[in-house]
């Protein structure tokens, strides 16, 4: 029951930081507003300091939340707040982003833009002292294919660039440093 009140409070703060002040205008708040949940696969770069230093790749899939704005059919603002557990630590996502949409059709668009935010790598195994919260910023492109007026389809591809280091104590006492995410995502998106 925590998780999910925690989870809602963070839905809700990307919420909050993606709907500018022009939104609750005469345009109305939920005018072109939507809500959506991505399924993501996500490979992360590490770097494992210990007595030698080693770097590696690990992958996992995880699951996103998030609001977005569409403003004026050319932009769009997020928050988006993800979860990707992988085998030897969890990864929370708290994101704020915006694109740029180039429609090819009435049913299907381009987006490329901008993101920025903040992540926590925690390993559940072992104490608070080994987890890391940090920036995460970068890009992300893809397509949207909308079928019908309340739904749309989206497929994308994001890099996220960030400097977590995570101090690891037991049996391979060390630092763990996290450089780089990159996500493939498919979402299901309901307008309103």
């Amino acid at each position: 029951m925590k998780k999910i009140s925690s989870l809602l409070n963070h839905l809700l703060l990307g919420i909050l930081a993606v709907t500018p002040s022009f939104a609750l205008s005469a345009e109305g708040f939920l005018d072109d507003l939507s809500f959506g949940v991505s399924v993501l696969r996500q490979q992360s770069s590490l770097t494992l300091t210990t007595a030698n230093s080693t770097r590696y790749t690990d992958d996992a899939t995880g699951i996103e939340l998030y609001a977005e704005h569409y403003h004026k059919g050319k932009y769009r603002y997020k928050g988006s707040f993800a979860y990707i557990a992988y085998d030897d630590f969890d990864i929370t996502e708290a994101v704020i982003s915006a694109d740029l949409l180039m429609p090819l059709n009435p049913q299907f668009s381009l987006f490329a833009g901008a993101a920025s935010g903040a992540a926590l790598q925690q390993f559940p195994e072992a104490g608070v002292s080994d987890s890391s919260v940090g920036l995460i910023y970068g890009g992300q492109l893809g397509g949207i294919y909308y079928l019908n007026r309340h739904l749309m389809a989206e497929l994308g591809y994001r890099l996220r660039l960030t400097s977590l280091k995570t101090e690891v104590n037991g049996e391979s006492n060390g630092q763990i440093e996290l450089n780089q995410l990159d996500e493939i995502y498919i979402s299901l998106v309901l307008m309103f």
